[in-house]
């Protein structure tokens, strides 16, 4: 396994495919946290539901390592402000 893909117990992991847990979809993106590390899987909590997944880490992206669209400010966004 390359030294990037390594996780940690505890760590917090985007989803990067469709997970089914207990009846509740979680959709690409959704936050996990790694819970147990082996060879070649990880059981990973899945936010908002007492339920684990067992996975491989090509599933997954660390949390510090995804792109997020950085704000433009208000008037971006079609923001005002109102005075009363």
């Amino acid at each position: 396994m390359d030294e990037q893909q390594r996780f940690a117990p505890g760590e917090t992991v985007y989803l990067l495919a469709e997970v089914g847990v207990d009846g509740r979809i979680h959709e690409i993106g959704s936050r996990a946290t790694v819970r147990a590390v082996a060879a070649t899987e990880l059981t990973l909590e899945l936010g908002g539901s007492s339920g684990t997944v067992v996975c491989a880490p090509a599933q997954v992206e660390r949390v510090a390592e995804r792109r997020r669209p950085r704000s433009r400010g208000r008037a971006a966004h079609g923001l005002r402000s109102v005075s009363s």
